[in-house]
C-alpha cells in the first residue's frame, strides 16, 4: 500500500448561522474606551468625506462585498475593525494603505 492508495478525510464545515440583532460588534461589553474609538471612527470618517472625497471615491471603487448589515459607513479598512462580523467587504493587500499597522506588535491588543 503506497500513499496514494490512502483516502484523505473530509471535513464537513457547518453553514454558519447569522448573528443574534443584539451582537453589533466584535467587541464585548464595550467601555468607555471602546465609545473612544468610535468616536474618533465617527470623526474620522466625517474628516474624509469631507477634505478627501477622491480618497473615499478609490477605496469605494477598490472595495470588494456588501457593506449591508455595517452600523456605520465603511470608508476603508479601518472601519471594519469592530462590525467586521456585520458586513462582508474587504481589501486587496495592495489597496489597504493601513495594512503596514499589522506589523507592529501593540495593534492586535
Amino acid at each position: 500500500m503506497n500513499s496514494t492508495d490512502i483516502a484523505k478525510p473530509t471535513i464537513a464545515r457547518a453553514k454558519p448561522l447569522p448573528l443574534p440583532e443584539n451582537f453589533v460588534s466584535v467587541q464585548p461589553g464595550g467601555g468607555m474606551c471602546y465609545r473612544i474609538e468610535l468616536a474618533w471612527g465617527r470623526w474620522r470618517r466625517w474628516r474624509l468625506k469631507t477634505f478627501r472625497p477622491g480618497y473615499v471615491r478609490r477605496m469605494a471603487e477598490r472595495r470588494r462585498g456588501s457593506t449591508d448589515g455595517a452600523p456605520h459607513e465603511i470608508v476603508d479598512p479601518r472601519d471594519l475593525k469592530y462590525c467586521r462580523n456585520r458586513c462582508d467587504c474587504e481589501w486587496d493587500a495592495a489597496d489597504d494603505p493601513f495594512r503596514w499597522r499589522r506589523n507592529l506588535w501593540f495593534t492586535h491588543w
